[in-house]
C-alpha cells in the first residue's frame, strides 16, 4: 500500500484545455500511466469526431453520406444512435445536424458548400453499420463529444487504477466529471463573469454561457437555425458528462422541457 499521491496534467484537446487530476494509493508510474490512458481516450474521440479535421471520420461522413452509405466505427454508431434518440425525446431541440447554421455564422470551418446542406436528423438512415443521408447535410458532435470524451477518460482512469483510485476529475473546458462527487464543489462563471461555486449534485456537470459574446450563445434552435440569446449561465448536472453536455442545449432552448426531468438532470442558473 502506497501513501496517497496525486497528479495533475493539462493538454489542449477538443478545442479547449483538458485538465486531469488524480489521487490514488499508487506510485508515480501508475499515476502517469493512468493519466496517459485518459488522454489517449480523449485523443481517440478527437480523431474520430472532429468537425475541424477534414480527415476525421465525421468529415468523411459529412462529405460522402448523401451519395452512398458510409461504414462507421462502433464509437460513431453508438454516439449517433444515442443522439437520434435524444433528438426524438427532446422534440428535436437537441439536433446534431445544425452544423449549417454554425457554418453560415463562421463558427465552424466551411469544408463544404453550406447551401447544399438542408437535411436534419430525420434525414439520417442508419443500417448495418453504415450511415446514409437522404439529403445533403452536415453533422456536428460539438454539443456532445466533449462530454463523451470526459466519460471515456474517467473510465480509463478507473480501469488503470482499480481499487487504488481515491479521486479523479476530468475537466474539458467546463465539461466536468468526478469519480467521487460527494461534498465536492465546482466553479462556474456566472452572468456577471464572476466565478460562482456550485455543489456537485451528480458526478457530471456541463455549463453553457454567452457572457463572452454579447449574450449570444453558440446554441442554435434547430427550427429557427438562429443562435439563442442567454441571460444566465446554464449548468446541467447528470449521471454522466455526455448526457450533461447534450442536455445543456435543451435547457438553453427550453428550461422546462420534460426530457430534463425524464433523464434525471438537475439544472442550475447562475
Amino acid at each position: 500500500m502506497y501513501d496517497m499521491k496525486g497528479i495533475s496534467r493539462c493538454q489542449t484537446l477538443l478545442g479547449t484545455f483538458v485538465q486531469i487530476d488524480i489521487e490514488a494509493d499508487a506510485d508515480d508510474r501508475l499515476l502517469l500511466s493512468a493519466s496517459d490512458a485518459a488522454f489517449n481516450a480523449i485523443h481517440e474521440v478527437q480523431d474520430e469526431l472532429s468537425f475541424h479535421d477534414a480527415n476525421s471520420a465525421l468529415s468523411l461522413v459529412n462529405s460522402s453520406a448523401h451519395l452512398a452509405p458510409v461504414p462507421v466505427s462502433r464509437m460513431f454508431w453508438d454516439l449517433l444512435s444515442w443522439c437520434l434518440c435524444l433528438s426524438k425525446d427532446s422534440d428535436g431541440l437537441f439536433d446534431v445536424s445544425v452544423a449549417p447554421a454554425l457554418l453560415n455564422d463562421g463558427r465552424l470551418p466551411n469544408h463544404w458548400p453550406a447551401n447544399l446542406r438542408s437535411g436534419n436528423h430525420e434525414s439520417i438512415v442508419m443500417n448495418n453499420g453504415t450511415v446514409y443521408f437522404e439529403q445533403a447535410m452536415a453533422l456536428d458532435f460539438g454539443g456532445v463529444a466533449k462530454g463523451m470524451a470526459v466519460d471515456f477518460a474517467i473510465q480509463a482512469i478507473k480501469e488503470a487504477l482499480s481499487a487504488d483510485l481515491v479521486q479523479a476529475t476530468v475537466n474539458a473546458g467546463g465539461d466536468i466529471r468526478m469519480y467521487d462527487c460527494h461534498q465536492q464543489v465546482v466553479g462556474v462563471v456566472n452572468r456577471c463573469q464572476n466565478v460562482e461555486m456550485l455543489h456537485m449534485q451528480q458526478v457530471a456537470v456541463a455549463s453553457s454561457a454567452a457572457y463572452y459574446d454579447n449574450g449570444v450563445s453558440a446554441i442554435y434552435h434547430p427550427k429557427a437555425m438562429k443562435a439563442r440569446k442567454m441571460d444566465h449561465t446554464v449548468s446541467v448536472f447528470a449521471s454522466n458528462c455526455q448526457l450533461a453536455d447534450a442536455l445543456t442545449k435543451v435547457a438553453v432552448l427550453d428550461l422546462n422541457h420534460s426530457v430534463l426531468n425524464d433523464r434525471g438532470a438537475q439544472v442550475v442558473l447562475s
